[in-house]
């Protein structure tokens, strides 16, 4: 807008000002992701913009708070190591054409408990394959992201309910096609929990044949001959 005047004697003076329209940016859509969050995740705040109704383009601050707190995070994602079981995190978007904010939109989510995992237990034996008298180990591997966890092993052998993961069949009364059975359980001090099982059957031991013997040693044709063969099956 230009501007003049004139006085008496005819001098002109003008000047311009310049005035910029412009309406402020639509709020943009919000949302958080994964939903629900643990602390094995990135979150990720995904903006869907709400345009500008001069058509101008729109850029987007990002701001995150964690328990009303504004952090130093930047950018859409905040990563697995900064959350934590219970903390609330909220993203605040703010919208700008190039000339002035428009109306920010928050979004929040609480980080929820991470369950813990546990791996296929799997029986090992002293002897390689599976005996009365094996010496068994049960393995698996235990995670959490949020804490450390141990699992917890249990055996059934016959009925005789034994904890540890390492059992001496030696030490019950185990035989031939026998199912020995390993129970792992794990849990969180946030009450998650995870269980697995696994079994294995009792091999069949062949018998041995220590010494064989035949009586009398000097046989004649009127002597009944005796055969004694000394064995031995562990099963």
């Amino acid at each position: 807008i230009t501007f003049s005047s004139t006085d008496s004697t005819g001098l002109v003076s003008t000047d311009t000002v310049t005035i910029q329209i412009n309406t402020p940016p639509n709020a943009p859509s919000l949302a958080l992701s994964p939903d629900p969050v643990t602390g094995a995740d990135v979150l990720t705040v995904n903006i869907t913009s709400g345009g500008d109704d001069d058509g101008d383009p729109v850029s987007h601050m990002v701001e995150w708070f964690k328990n009303g707190v504004l952090q130093a995070n930047s950018g859409n994602a905040v990563p697995s190591t900064d959350l934590s079981i219970g903390d609330i995190w909220l993203a605040r978007v703010t919208p700008n054409d190039g000339y002035t904010d428009g109306t920010p939109t928050e979004v929040s989510i609480v980080v929820s408990n991470s369950l813990p995992t546990i791996t296929t237990p799997v029986i090992s034996s002293s002897a390689g394959s599976v005996y009365n008298d094996s010496t068994l180990t049960c393995s698996t591997t235990a995670f959490d992201s949020d804490e450390t966890v141990t699992p917890v092993y249990t055996w059934d052998v016959n009925g005789n309910v034994v904890t540890g993961n390492t059992i001496n069949l030696s030490n019950y009364s185990v035989g031939f096609n026998d199912t020995i059975s390993c129970s792992v359980s794990v849990s969180d001090s946030n009450g998650g929990s995870a269980s697995d099982q696994v079994s294995s059957t009792v091999d069949n031991r062949a018998p041995s044949l220590s010494s064989l013997t035949i009586t009398p040693n000097s046989p004649s044709t009127l002597d009944t001959l005796a055969c004694v063969a000394t064995t031995s099956n562990l099963n």
